[in-house]
């Protein structure tokens, strides 16, 4: 739920005068701790209207602490720790503005594992549990109260084996669930009749347009269609049940979309958005222009928070050196001494805690933890500290210095997806290395390029995609030319300590509160959404943005500014033509730049026809002037002018020049290639070698093999 929609349930049970002061208390804390506090708001407004409207100092302090015992038994200590300071900070704002009035005591938070199990084992009376907000019901519970109340035990049970035998339960269970609930508001006993049931799913499957778009209609249909069918195999219904058949997948309307699929103002599967335009050529620039602008204002926010993040990776070591890492680890109980100093001349020795947030460590405390947890680098992976020592937190600050926050994987995400084209979901579960289908890699070159492979389950084969790149130091790279190499050298070098310790081969091993792991998507989303909330302050389109549009923006910017060249689009969705075509590019969009080259094409074919004229210019109605600079425009197309254009220009073409250079491939040439790319002295030359030492190395198995055979040579002779 939004937080706006958050706030207009909790206005309906609040009254004004409070509504007022607590709007303003949320308006002035970020987005992270508004939703806090808002949500612990929602939870337990129940239970504490009652004492701050009768002003019952005694029943309010009393609902303080049946709200402490049920946060320590829902949650952990540190999240209990928060979200009671969360409801502690909007307290003291509403004593302040005079909404409460009565003296009350606010409990203690719990400061250690001690006192959070005692919290923890305090009762609730069931009459103060009862005013406290339940959880949302988990969708399984859901589809098992759903069950019980629409269908006999015996449907139950066979549809429940049926929808948990997916591996994707809830793109079977959720179409399922609300056509139960639509056929049994009909008749409570549908399974009885055929007639009831044909006629219900034929008003569900039109129902569905309304809400989703034709192909995710057509999904969710399927699956209801194929679970009925199954309970007519078992004759658990009718056997004279007959089904309605699916919705028909039109070619030209199987992608129209609810939202709009790109980063723009103008939605692209609405045609009647063209008619803003004055004319095709028009619509197809400012389509283009406005796609390129939004996905600069993304990649800027991007290569910010790459950038930053690297080198507070890299600055890891400085804060070590300025810390007391020395002093603590040579005493037993993590302690350092300090000499602490009276105005009057007395002196004394005294053991401080290093980690703690008061005293004479507090100012290099964060310096402290990152050097902590550098050296005990079991804790950051595992999530579990070893001492029990107050102070030791793994804090967002650490987490930046020792590894990779998802954060920055997002950010490093969004540059990849944008250039490469990845599938995000497939980005999202990349290996470094793997020995299963399709061999999942991410290789860096010698001359600093990057190739990877990552699978996408439904895909009929895998794409190895390359990115140029350069060997200059990570750390010398500049802000705005930080590109999808130069990501992924980064993530390669940020997570490979955690890669050693957990051994797991995942790339985007993120550092959070519990360890080190693989993040699920909805994670990275939820990291995304923050890159996009500041890049959409200067652009609307932006609110709603997601990699997915993000890569989808790219490919069809990628067409329009090659004037419809499908190939190229194609190889950088990684799809055939007709897959690009069918699923990316709408079916006007591809229309619209094929008339505007066929009108270039009559265009030529137009002034051919006065050529022999004796005033081709006076035939056609124009000046001299006017009919030279139209036949300029008319030849200006790369795809249709040709040699025709480049004479009419009279200049020479411009064409780059490439000297084709071939390498016999034997285990003795490539001995000396390797050989002389490492000592010798001409540089065009050694330059040739490693080309070819690179092409080598990406071709077939015997290459790779012979590749191999001869630098294992060249190791023995240069040793021997």
């Amino acid at each position: 739920m939004l937080i706006e929609e958050k706030l207009q349930s909790l206005s309906a049970s609040i009254q004004p005068e409070y509504f007022s002061v607590i709007e303003e208390h949320l308006n002035s804390r970020k987005y992270d701790r508004k939703c806090l506090t808002l949500h612990v708001l929602d939870t337990y407004w129940g239970l504490l209207e009652l004492p701050i409207k009768n002003n019952d100092s005694t029943d309010l302090t009393k609902a303080f602490v049946y709200i402490r015992s049920h946060l320590c038994q829902n949650h952990t200590r540190m999240v209990a720790t928060i979200k009671l300071s969360a409801l502690h900070s909007l307290t003291k704002r509403l004593a302040t503005k005079g909404v409460i009035t009565c003296v009350f005591t606010f409990p203690c938070y719990p400061n250690s594992d001690s006192t959070h199990k005692a919290f923890k084992d305090q009762i609730i009376p069931s009459e103060s549990l009862s005013k406290i907000k339940k959880k949302k019901v988990g969708a399984d519970e859901e589809f098992n109260e759903m069950l019980s109340k629409t269908c006999t035990p015996e449907i139950a049970q066979r549809l429940k084996e049926h929808v948990y035998n997916f591996k994707h339960v809830k793109k079977h269970r959720k179409p399922l669930n609300e056509y139960l609930n639509f056929v049994f508001g009909e008749d409570p006993i549908w399974y009885e009749h055929p007639k009831m049931i044909e006629g219900t799913l034929l008003k569900f499957r039109n129902n569905l347009l309304n809400k989703i778009c034709r192909n995710s209609a057509y999904g969710n249909f399927q699956n209801v269609k194929n679970s009925m069918a199954v309970l007519r195999a078992h004759n658990l219904i009718p056997k004279e049940t007959d089904f309605p058949d699916n919705l028909r997948r039109c070619v030209k309307t199987q992608k129209v979309r609810i939202d709009n699929p790109l980063l723009c103002t103008t939605d692209i599967y609405d045609e009647r958005d063209k008619d803003l335009f004055r004319n095709t050529s028009d619509f197809i620039k400012g389509l283009a222009s406005d796609i390129d602008n939004n996905l600069k204002l993304l990649l800027y926010e991007a290569r910010r928070i790459v950038f930053e993040g690297y080198r507070k990776y890299k600055d890891r070591y400085r804060l070590i050196s300025k810390s007391e890492k020395d002093e603590f680890l040579k005493h037993p109980e993590l302690r350092v001494i300090k000499t602490v100093c009276r105005q009057s001349g007395k002196s004394w020795v005294k053991e401080c805690n290093p980690f703690a947030s008061y005293g004479r460590s507090g100012p290099i405390r964060m310096n402290n933890l990152v050097a902590y947890f550098d050296h005990f680098y079991e804790c950051f992976t595992s999530g579990v500290v070893k001492h029990n020592l107050e102070g030791i937190r793994f804090t967002k600050e650490v987490r930046q210095y020792l590894g990779l926050t998802t954060v920055v994987a997002s950010a490093m995400q969004l540059i990849i997806v944008e250039e490469l084209g990845i599938n995000p979901y497939s980005l999202y579960k990349v290996k470094v290395y793997s020995d299963g289908h399709g061999h999942e890699f991410i290789q860096v070159t010698d001359e600093g390029s990057v190739r990877i492979r990552a699978l996408k389950p439904r895909a009929r084969h895998t794409k190895t995609r390359k990115t140029a790149g350069s060997s200059v130091d990570l750390i010398d790279i500049s802000e705005q030319n930080i590109d999808a190499a130069t990501c992924l050298k980064m993530v390669l070098e940020m997570t490979k300590r955690a890669r050693e310790f957990t051994n797991q081969k995942e790339l985007w091993l993120c550092s959070t509160p519990n360890g080190i792991g693989n993040p699920l998507p909805a994670s990275f989303q939820n990291a995304f959404k923050k890159i996009r909330k500041k890049a959409a302050k200067t652009s609307e389109p932006l609110k709603n943005a997601t990699l997915k549009k993000v890569r989808a923006s790219k490919g069809v910017w990628i067409y329009l500014d090659s004037d419809g060249d499908s190939l190229k689009t194609a190889n950088y969705f990684g799809n055939t033509v007709k897959t690009t075509l069918e699923r990316y590019v709408p079916y006007y969009l591809s229309e619209i730049v094929y008339r505007v080259k066929i009108r270039s094409f009559q265009n030529i074919l137009l002034f051919m026809t006065v050529a022999h004229d004796e005033s081709p210019a006076n035939s056609l109605g124009l000046t001299i002037t006017e009919f030279r600079s139209q036949i300029v425009k008319a030849f200006d197309t790369p795809d249709m002018g040709g040699t025709l254009y480049e004479s009419l220009k009279s200049q020479a073409p411009e064409h780059d020049t490439f000297e084709v250079k071939y390498f016999c491939v034997s285990l003795k040439n490539i001995i000396l290639a390797l050989k002389y790319s490492k000592e010798g002295e001409n540089q065009s030359l050694k330059d040739n070698c490693i080309a070819a030492i690179s092409k080598i190395s990406e071709g077939p198995v015997i290459m790779k093999q012979l590749l191999r055979k001869a630098e294992k040579k060249l190791n023995n002779l240069e040793e021997g």
